[in-house]
């Protein structure tokens, strides 16, 4: 249900930002290829206190800078790094504090966190849900990861 909740939240953040649709992507194999290829930017923002854990947006390159270009109403040859990262990093502070209703309480956010490349995996930090789409024909995932135990079952 939570992977359900994941694709929802980032679903109706693109409709209303954007006016476009995000399509369910089921074939990982074409992440895993821009992963490997460098050519992805991840968004992060960890969760503190009723729930530990990080939800990540990982965007293609390509993407974000369109992405960029739409939210700051300029051409996308103006937009800077500094821009993208901001413009991504709200994208994923929106999206966590819509999914953090569904977290145990209280639960903080922190800032987002922007890096080149995937997610970095923490030790401490178990997969609970993904979402992998495609817009503009370019790959968009999205992760939760955190501690099982303060979960209840019906999430």
């Amino acid at each position: 249900m939570l992977a359900e909740d994941l694709g929802s939240v980032f679903s109706a953040i693109i409709e209303a930002m954007f006016s476009s649709e995000l399509l369910r992507e089921e074939d990982a194999a074409s992440l895993a290829n821009e992963a490997a290829a460098g050519s992805v930017l991840t968004a992060s923002i960890e969760y503190r206190e009723g729930f530990h854990g990080t939800l990540s947006a990982t965007f293609d390159r390509r993407l974000a800078r369109a992405l960029t270009g739409r939210m700051m109403k300029k051409p996308v040859e103006e937009c800077s790094d500094d821009d993208v990262s901001d413009a991504i990093g709200e994208i994923a502070n929106i999206a966590a504090g819509n999914l953090k209703g569904l977290l145990p309480a209280p639960c903080q956010v922190s800032l987002p966190r922007v890096q080149e490349g995937p997610p970095s995996v923490r030790d401490d930090c178990r997969q609970l849900a993904r979402a992998k789409f495609s817009l503009f024909g370019e790959p968009l995932w999205a992760e939760l990861c955190g501690e099982l135990w303060p979960l209840t079952s019906d999430l």
